[in-house]
């Protein structure tokens, strides 16, 4: 039987790159960085890396000599990072390599494009245990994290696509529109189950690649549905739009490290539905901060919908976490 858990979050993703503010010298000056630009993929389409704003804060102290060169190659890496890891975990998009175009870098839409061929794929390193680390947290959730379902984040990708002041969700929701509640309900049903997941990929270490093996046919209601070729609509797809921007974020953390930057902070930004409601007020609190209205609204539109639920993650319990959690769970 397939798990299927509609979760609701607002998350934000930001890693220290320094073990302790005090270490800081109070000399000195805060940067504010961030990769707003966008890339060109082959399609010649225009990309956001990761659809976020990612930012790097750093504190550059008055000791360092020619500030202006530190924070000009300090703020260079960070961006070539941020875009090299977009090229490897996007599943969407092709991106060239070099500037002859003639060659691309290997990433998750190379892999998915070898479902079906029996071919073995060759991964830079972080892609490769990108890929391990999914299945890992397909095991580790009893497949309600689920790294095969590219297709179901599809179908609703193009159902909020579709939607407009012309195109009511009402006509396109599952819950209203029979042949989309129809379709859903064969997409859940040929998603790889948790056993299947564990097979999907065969890996070389050595080599650091992997073949994307192909899935028996299944039947649904006495009619054969086709998972065994690269272009079926209930073929398996990878998708790491749960885990890779956060991944992406811990790597560029480590290689800042590595380089001896180590006075700041990352921030991947955010993934919310707030949008979609408004605070209802008064509020059992006092509400003045940005972040903290954004969970008030995304809590506010769950209870709207007996399909959603909420999971907060929180630090301590304490402060501002036992207050906002208090709100929240009103």
């Amino acid at each position: 039987m397939k798990k299927i858990k509609y979760l609701s979050s607002v998350s934000i993703l930001p890693l220290l790159l320094f073990s302790c503010a005090s270490s800081l010298s109070k000399e000195g000056k805060w940067i504010k960085y961030s990769v707003m630009s966008y890339i060109t993929a082959s399609d010649y389409s225009t990309v956001k890396p990761f659809a976020a704003d990612m930012t790097l804060r750093y504190f550059i102290s008055d000791s360092i000599k020619n500030p202006d060169s530190f924070e000009e190659t300090l703020t260079s890496t960070f961006e070539k990072d941020v875009k090299y890891y977009h090229y490897i975990f996007d599943r969407h998009h092709y991106y060239y390599n070099n500037e002859e175009k003639t060659s691309y870098y290997t990433s998750l839409k190379t892999i998915n494009d070898s479902y079906g061929t029996n071919k073995e794929v060759v991964c830079p390193k972080e892609l490769y245990d990108l890929l391990k680390e999914g299945v890992r947290y397909t095991e580790l959730t009893s497949g309600y994290f689920s790294f095969f379902s590219g297709r179901l984040v599809d179908f609703w990708d193009e159902i909020l696509t579709e939607c407009s002041d012309n195109v009511p969700y009402t006509s396109l929701d599952p819950l209203f529109n029979e042949e989309n509640n129809e379709l859903l309900k064969r997409l859940v049903y040929t998603t790889p189950t948790v056993e299947e997941s564990k097979n999907l990929l065969t890996y070389n270490d050595e080599k650091c690649s992997v073949i994307f093996n192909t899935l028996e046919n299944i039947y649904y209601n006495d009619e054969l549905l086709e998972r065994d070729s690269a272009s079926s609509l209930y073929r398996p797809l990878i998708t790491a739009g749960a885990i890779a921007k956060g991944y992406a974020t811990k790597l560029i953390q480590d290689d800042l490290i590595s380089k001896n930057y180590t006075s700041g902070f990352l921030n991947s930004g955010s993934s919310s539905i707030s949008h979609l409601s408004k605070v209802e007020r008064p509020l059992i609190v006092s509400d003045q901060w940005m972040y903290h209205s954004r969970l008030y609204a995304a809590a506010n539109y769950v209870k709207s919908s007996k399909h959603l639920e909420l999971i907060q993650l929180n630090s301590f319990g304490c402060g501002l976490d036992a207050v906002t959690t208090d709100c929240v769970n009103d």
